[in-house]
């Protein structure tokens, strides 16, 4: 299969942040929901979730899910070559 680059921008709509437990050490574990837009060759809505651990010096590990509802501007075929 060969690899398509989409072109575009995201407009971020809303951005929640909920943190389940402040930690005199280490990280916090925090949730994020996010709304956005995709712009672009990519049109249409995303949410996203994120569960982050929040370290006290602003770094932080994330792991997450997005669901768009979208379309993909069609992009002319390439045949694989024989």
């Amino acid at each position: 299969m060969e690899k398509q680059t989409a072109r575009g921008r995201i407009e971020v709509g809303s951005h929640e942040r909920i943190v389940y437990d402040q930690r005199a050490e280490g990280p916090d574990p925090v949730e994020l929901h996010i709304t956005e837009r995709f712009v672009g060759d990519i049109e249409g809505p995303g949410t996203v979730r994120f569960l982050q651990a929040a370290r006290k010096d602003g770094s932080a590990s994330l792991c997450g899910i997005e669901l768009v509802e979208g379309t993909c501007r069609p992009h002319r075929r390439i045949p694989a070559s024989r």
